[in-house]
């Protein structure tokens, strides 16, 4: 699923004696702070030391599913302009690689002219700065939730209700963050203290611009507060050790698996997952940490009237015939014109609604000409929407049906109601925020899979997976 194709060496920073902050000062981007509660941190067996494991890899994957029907729906009111631009953070490129040539597809099913989409990715920190400044974006899927804010208030893009646009608050997936060691753990790094130890280099990005790098940054305050030391001491004492910052969480990664640099890396889990698997699972371990902090990276859809898009006509159409080989010639000529969003046929007085957005009434006077020049049409009425009072992505999925036990089963996982399991053996314990159904039978692939815990782990139990609740924590 992921490739390493478009690492890249990121620009390094020289650190030493830091003074470190309160983790509010440190997460003050843009006079905005994320409120990062205490029940978002994750707690695990400290050392727990892993090789890649299907459990892992297919959270993400059904993550990264789940998040794209919610991203979907929200492009698709933006897509008649043919290009959608996506600002996200550094590690999600190969993600949003996959995930474009998906959302291409399915608007082509839709019925609509392929769009272009293209990406922007870096730490996101800086790529909040570059859409305040100017960066026109159509989404943005940043790492933290004050990044997007500071967009909402210094810019105006994104309107200051954003996270009520979407589902589950517009937090589609979730992560955390472990540590990525070389092959064998040489220095036998388990848990947040290892890491203030004399000659003991770490390597995590630049909290000024990265994202990811504040998420380590409270993940290590809250190991020190849970274990009764001076936050604010241990943390300097951490970033003492790192020699380098990279101001992304994408440059660290290259500065530790390919320029050599470091003893341990603070990872997001996806990213150290594909380093263990597009550089060779016999170069690198991940150790899970005692306490690690629950990542929920946000999405975005930047408000169209910022994009100047203001204006949203309602077309209604009377056709002038009804014969199929008309209906098709209408369907390509509508779908053809990038400022319809969306199309209708109805049972009514009028036999099609089009929804049109574009800048003023000059420009709907000039789609007004083309869109009548284009077929003949027997009436066309249009109204003009003064105001958008209620805009959302979620449907209402709760409604009277059966219920059968599958979907029972699948909507107490979504409620976090699913007893939390911890996987142990020899050792080894994965995070209990980890919900695991019980399944019928294991794919044959996954036994053939083994996981490490020192040197060797043996196989999963069958009938296991790992599905992370989306959007929230699941229960403990």
């Amino acid at each position: 699923m992921f490739e390493f194709t478009t690492i890249g060496v990121g620009r390094f920073t020289r650190f030493s004696n830091p003074e470190p902050r309160d983790p509010q000062e440190t997460l003050q981007m843009h006079d905005q702070v994320t409120d990062t509660p205490a029940q978002a941190r994750t707690e695990t067996q400290a050392g727990a030391v892993a090789r890649p494991n299907p459990f892992a890899l297919i959270g993400w994957r059904m993550a990264f599913a789940t998040a794209g029907l919610a991203i979907l729906t929200g492009l698709a009111p933006q897509a008649g302009a043919q290009t959608l631009l996506n600002v996200s953070y550094d590690p999600t490129r190969e993600l949003y690689r996959e995930f474009n040539e998906a959302f291409a597809k399915h608007w082509v099913a839709e019925g609509h002219v392929a769009p272009t989409i293209e990406a922007s990715h870096g730490g996101s920190g800086a790529q909040a700065r570059s859409v305040i400044e100017g960066l026109d974006a159509q989404v943005v899927t940043l790492a933290l939730a004050s990044d997007i804010n500071a967009i909402a208030e210094k810019s105006g893009k994104i309107p200051a209700d954003w996270q009520s646009k979407l589902p589950h608050n517009a937090l589609p997936y979730t992560s955390t963050i472990v540590f990525l060691v070389r092959d064998g753990n040489p220095k036998g790094l388990k848990d947040w203290d290892d890491l203030v130890q004399d000659g003991v280099q770490v390597i995590t990005p630049n909290p000024k611009t990265s994202g990811g790098a504040r998420w380590n940054y409270l993940a290590a305050w809250a190991w020190a507060e849970k274990n009764g030391q001076d936050p604010k001491d241990f943390v300097g004492k951490l970033y003492r050790n790192v020699p380098v910052l990279d101001t992304g969480a994408r440059g660290s990664t290259t500065t530790f698996a390919q320029r050599g640099l470091g003893d341990v890396l603070l990872a997001w889990e996806n990213e150290a997952y594909l380093a263990l698997e597009e550089l060779g699972e016999d170069k690198f371990d991940i150790v899970v940490p005692s306490v690690s902090i629950l990542a929920e990276p946000p999405v975005a859809l930047v408000d169209p009237a910022r994009l100047g898009l203001g204006l949203t006509v309602f077309v209604e159409i009377e056709a002038i015939d009804h014969s199929p080989q008309w209906r098709e010639a209408f369907a390509r000529a509508v779908t053809a014109l990038p400022e319809v969003v969306e199309v209708h046929r109805m049972a009514g007085d009028v036999d099609y609604l089009l929804k049109v957005v574009m800048p003023d009434m000059a420009a709907f006077d000039g789609f007004y000409k083309r869109l009548t020049s284009a077929l003949a049409l027997k009436n066309v009425t249009s109204q003009f929407a003064m105001e958008c009072i209620k805009s959302t992505t979620a449907y209402p999925v709760k409604h009277d049906r059966p219920v059968t036990p599958q979907a029972r089963r699948s909507a107490e996982l979504r409620a976090g109601k699913g007893k939390p399991v911890a996987y142990r053996r020899g050792g080894s314990s994965w995070p209990r925020c980890v919900l695991v159904p019980r399944l019928a039978e294991a794919s044959p692939s996954w036994r053939r899979r083994r996981l490490r815990s020192g040197r060797r782990l043996s196989s999963p139990p069958t009938g296991c997976c790992q599905v992370r609740p989306l959007g929230r924590q699941c229960g403990r």
